[in-house]
């Protein structure tokens, strides 16, 4: 892309984050977007977080009940209307 690591670091140090907190924040985003998702309703959870790039699940329920506060079981049960 023609710019420096470096500036790419003191771009996101500006907006107050890093470039892995903000991949990180979208992989969480797709994944709650794919829990809300009345049509991927039987697919297993832990496939969601290896889709979305998290190797563990364990750690994408970690990651995603910090940034929404409630758990990717939780999310899901409540788009099953439960």
């Amino acid at each position: 892309f023609g710019i420096s690591e470096r500036y790419v670091r003191q771009l996101f140090a500006g907006e107050g984050t890093s470039f892995s907190d903000y991949v990180n924040g979208e992989r969480l985003a797709y994944g709650h977007s794919c829990l809300t998702d009345r049509r991927q309703l039987l697919r297993r959870i832990a496939d969601i977080a290896f889709e979305v790039g998290f190797n563990e699940p364990s750690t994408f329920y970690r990651q995603f009940r910090l940034r929404y506060g409630m758990t990717p079981t939780e999310v899901r049960a409540l788009t099953e209307g439960r």
